[in-house]
């Protein structure tokens, strides 16, 4: 009960051998709602329970399964790595672990972090924080998402088509427009760099399905615009601008 309190209904945190794997399942107030010391204090109490408890003496490397795990130069998974001086493994976007053998190449692998001593900031964790609760409120004030994304025009171009694209996918979730008006919208799912992805438009619908078929939820809806996100390498490379700040 506590672990599914603190990490979310179907999570894990296990060992093998000398790995800790510890999987988060969205739900409010886990991982993309904590900074990395709070991440670590969930760790560290988690290990110490009367029945499994975990000696992370003998732990030599934490294995990460989060949507914002690698995301940015001050990654959660660095600051992790830092925090107890232990190697992390961990996986971006994907809250499995089906990106370690990508279906594409451009598909980002599980990102590896060294512990280093150098005292990181926090202000990528805000920045995640504050895109999670983003995605919240569009959830909880439906009305904007059918306003024109043109009000953003003043910011930054990849920050404008993150949005137009979160606003897009957003109302696809919601029905307002099908597969088909998607991906119209936003080509660079079917084809990028000259290759042609034509598998795009049934890997769209059946992600649809998959969730459309329970009850929508907040945490559904935000779970479901990060994997719509995922399937195209274009929309990765924007949201790692946008929550990195780095500039290209």
């Amino acid at each position: 009960m506590r672990q599914s309190a603190l990490l979310g209904k179907g999570s894990l945190f296990t060992v093998d051998g000398n790995k800790l794997l510890i999987k988060v399942q969205g739900a409010p107030s886990i991982v993309n709602d904590m900074d990395a010391l709070e991440l670590a204090n969930v760790i560290k109490g988690l290990s110490m329970q009367e029945t499994n408890s975990i000696d992370l003496q003998k732990i030599d490397t934490i294995e990460l399964q989060s949507c914002f795990s690698t995301f940015g130069s001050q990654s959660l998974g660095q600051k992790l790595a830092n925090i107890f001086d232990k190697k992390v493994i961990a996986y971006p976007f994907s809250m499995s672990k089906t990106f370690e053998d990508p279906k594409e190449e451009w598909m980002t692998k599980p990102k590896i972090y060294e512990p280093n001593k150098l005292v990181l900031a926090d202000e990528q964790h805000i920045r995640n924080n504050k895109f999670y609760k983003d995605l919240a409120g569009l959830y909880q004030n439906q009305k904007i998402i059918s306003a024109k994304a043109e009000r953003h025009l003043n910011l930054p171009k990849p920050e404008y088509l993150l949005i137009q694209l979160i606003y897009d996918a957003a109302r696809l979730i919601l029905k307002k427009i099908n597969e088909e008006d998607f991906l119209e919208l936003h080509p660079e799912y079917i084809s990028h760099d000259g290759r042609i992805y034509p598998q795009a438009l049934m890997e769209l619908k059946s992600l649809i399905r998959s969730f459309t078929s329970q009850e929508m939820t907040q945490q559904n809806f935000i779970e479901l615009i990060i994997e719509i996100l995922s399937l195209s390498h274009s929309s990765f490379d924007l949201l790692n601008q946008l929550l990195s700040k780095e500039e290209h």
